[in-house]
């Protein structure tokens, strides 16, 4: 699964991700495979699970940042209105553990 597929789905199962958008350049230098930034959220992709674990870890100072397999979902940079309440968070995170579990 890539993270456009993993978008598509979060999308198909009722989550709001408005504005997809491809942004893979601008997260190659971490070494993410893809990039996929909506208006709500980031979904990163990892060649490896060790770079997702690394960039995850690092993501937590900017903002919520959480790592499922290869992926890394983050909502860095989001603050106030801007960052989905936690329970939106919680259910697209179990979704997204779902998917990636389902391949």
């Amino acid at each position: 699964m890539t993270a456009s597929a993993l978008a598509k789905q979060l999308a198909r199962r009722g989550h709001k991700l408005p504005n997809p958008r491809v942004n893979t350049a601008s997260c190659e230098d971490a070494g993410c495979s893809q990039l996929v930034t909506t208006d709500s959220v980031s979904i990163y992709q990892f060649r490896t699970l060790a770079g997702a674990k690394r960039y995850a870890a690092a993501m937590g100072d900017v903002g919520p940042a959480e790592q499922v397999g290869p992926f890394v979902v983050s909502w860095a940079g989001r603050r106030g209105a801007d960052l989905p309440a936690k329970p939106v968070r919680a259910k697209l995170l179990r979704d997204v553990r779902a998917l990636v579990k389902a391949g």
